[in-house]
């Protein structure tokens, strides 16, 4: 099943592919930068907002804590203020951690990453709010990031 949604500022049409492997669902947008393909995590749906595709718990409408998993492409070198490194199957991301203050929903983190394609960078920004107590479970954010692909290759 394919639906499609009205061309954004940029020209972006978004598919929602419904057949995927396992319980993951597959998302494709493409806009004049990439086509961002990536597997949904299970328990998140996914949207296009402007030239980020957004992942966010199903359900989660309402909610004052919902995590957030934004994905962009962006056509530069990787940002030198991520040095922290973290292995994503055959390449690796660089990677910053903040703890955030939050607000009446609990303590905030926020995990900024790239990953480098070709023609520039996936960006990848999640944040996690809560009052669950133990450390923030960045999975799903790293599960995207590990499987979002460039499947329209950019042009300069």
């Amino acid at each position: 099943m394919t639906a499609a949604i009205a061309p954004g500022a940029i020209g972006a049409v978004l598919l929602f592919l419904a057949a995927a492997a396992a319980s993951d669902r597959q998302e494709r947008a493409s806009d004049d930068l990439c086509g961002l393909t990536v597997a949904v995590p299970a328990g998140f749906e996914a949207r296009r907002d402007g030239d980020r595709t957004v992942l966010r718990p199903i359900g989660g409408e309402g909610l004052r804590n919902v995590s957030e998993i934004g994905l962009t492409f962006a056509r530069s070198a990787p940002s030198a203020s991520l040095e922290t490194v973290r292995p994503l199957g055959p390449t690796v991301a660089r990677y910053r951690l903040s703890p955030e203050s939050g607000g009446s929903g609990g303590p905030e983190s926020l995990l900024v990453a790239e990953r480098s394609v070709a023609g520039g960078v996936i960006r990848l920004e999640a944040s996690i709010q809560g009052d669950e107590g133990g450390p923030p479970d960045f999975g799903p954010a790293w599960h995207a990031l590990a499987t979002v692909r460039c499947t329209v290759p950019a042009v300069p």
